[in-house]
């Protein structure tokens, strides 16, 4: 296979000049030797952690900001969010907890993920692919298979689980919602989520179902 060296030198041979974004671009996301294409670079396993990893407050703060432009846009009936690069999308879900408290804010929202890195794209399929396999034979013993979000913080103190796929309800009850069987629930540890996402009591009340 070519290396991505050999793919720039071509392409300036032949094309001329790079711009910086153009040779970032061809590091980044080149479908076979891109930096996020080819790995999760995110957690202990990873590279890098980013600031939603770390604390919930950036995210909900961001979430409050977007509200309050919402507002000054005259609360239009609708409008997109589009997160870019997204990735186990912890971001978007504190956002998106902390702006409930605007009336109206979150009803108006469409959200729009744009994830250029097909492993963190495939994850959720993958589990979801996985639990399929085995949740018929789970509900023949009448056994059920249980999806716990924890908290994946990187604070010592908190005894995060970093890298950990599952630590938001939301992520946890879509993929219970997208298997579709009655054997498949999310174990809901109030430890865990008072980290990651606080406000307990509503989680509960908009997951029980």
């Amino acid at each position: 296979m070519t290396s991505l060296k050999e793919n720039i030198i071509h392409q300036i041979e032949t094309q001329g000049p790079l711009t910086v974004a153009e040779y970032m671009d061809f590091c980044l996301t080149d479908p076979a030797q891109g930096y996020y294409t080819t790995r999760d670079p995110l957690g202990m396993e990873g590279d890098f952690i980013t600031a939603p990893e770390i604390s919930q407050m950036f995210g909900e703060l961001l979430g409050l900001w977007m509200a309050d432009r919402w507002q000054q846009m005259g609360a239009p009936a609708s409008v997109i969010v589009a997160e870019l690069g997204p990735g186990r999308g912890t971001l978007m879900a504190d956002a998106l907890r902390a702006s409930k408290v605007v009336p109206g804010f979150r009803d108006a929202l469409e959200v729009h993920f744009i994830e250029v890195s097909p492993i963190l794209r495939a994850s959720q399929a993958n589990m979801v692919e996985g639990l399929k396999k085995v949740v018929s034979l789970a509900e023949k013993k009448r056994v059920n298979i249980c999806i716990e979000p924890l908290n994946t913080r990187v604070d010592f103190k908190m005894k995060g689980h970093p890298g950990y796929q599952c630590d938001t309800v939301e992520w946890a009850v879509d993929v219970c919602d997208r298997i579709g069987s009655s054997g498949v629930k999310m174990l809901f540890d109030i430890y865990h989520v008072q980290i990651m996402q606080g406000d307990v009591i509503t989680l509960i009340k908009q997951s029980k179902d």
